[in-house]
């Protein structure tokens, strides 16, 4: 038994009402129109793709997946990769991650960024990639905070910089309760910032005016440091993300445990 049957979790079932952010590749363009003539052709490649894509495991959720706008579906159609995410292993349907600020949504993103170049024996760093923030509400009935008592006495083992053992097992303890979201405390923001994991699109049901939301990015790419910055709005400010952040004994854990 692990310790969310052990605390008994459901009972701290909350209602919630919030704002969170993610952060995806560039939707201002479609980057499969350079590989065709025509929009017919561009339509047609698009079915295709759609079709290649791994199917949705529903979970009794399948009615909430319909008219979904697909940044919202698609977190759910991909497992994550073999190390699994922080509370689901490749094995679960995906989980959609996002965060309350901006920032910390950022950091998310520069970590994994830097993790995917020190992977690689290439160097493929050095070049601005564009990306885009979108702004999600959420609405739910089965909202579990983590940092309140009593599972804020086991935040450093829910956000290790180096392992997700304990909160994978957490979070497929959650499922089995039917839990809707969660937050917790972001491993990789120096500021403290707050994280939200979903297991539902039931939650998300109130964003038909999601593209509303959008914030463009440039981002500088290297494996010393990431850095955002807010476009077309140049004068704003830049947020830089060393590698020095993310280092662990130093080093990133490649892959957490």
């Amino acid at each position: 038994m692990g310790q969310w049957h052990q605390l008994k979790g459901k009972k701290y079932f909350s209602e919630a009402k919030m704002s969170a952010w993610r952060i995806v590749e560039d939707q201002s363009k479609s980057t499969t129109r350079k590989f065709v003539d025509t929009a017919k052709e561009h339509d047609l490649l698009e079915q295709l793709i759609e079709q290649s894509k791994p199917k949705i495991k529903y979970c009794g959720d399948e009615k909430y997946f319909k008219d979904l706008h697909y940044l919202l579906s698609t977190p759910f159609r991909y497992p994550p990769l073999k190390w699994g995410s922080r509370f689901g292993t490749r094995y679960e349907r995906g989980i959609f991650y996002c965060s309350l600020n901006i920032n910390t949504a950022m950091s998310e993103k520069a970590f994994y960024l830097m993790t995917f170049l020190h992977a690689s024996e290439g160097n493929l760093g050095g070049k601005t990639t564009p990306y885009t923030a979108f702004k999600i509400h959420i609405e739910s009935m089965k909202f579990v905070n983590f940092l309140v008592r009593p599972f804020s006495d086991f935040e450093e083992e829910i956000s290790s910089k180096i392992s997700y053992q304990f909160s994978q097992m957490l979070g497929r303890e959650m499922r089995e309760d039917d839990v809707q979201c969660f937050q917790y405390r972001s491993a990789r923001c120096h500021e403290k910032g707050i994280n939200v994991g979903i297991y539902t699109p039931e939650v998300l049901t109130k964003n038909e005016n999601l593209e509303e939301s959008f914030q463009h990015l440039n981002c500088y790419i290297t494996k010393d440091v990431i850095e955002f910055s807010p476009k077309p709005n140049y004068k704003a400010s830049t947020y830089v993300f060393p590698l020095e952040m993310f280092l662990v004994e130093g080093k990133i854990p490649l892959p957490p445990n």
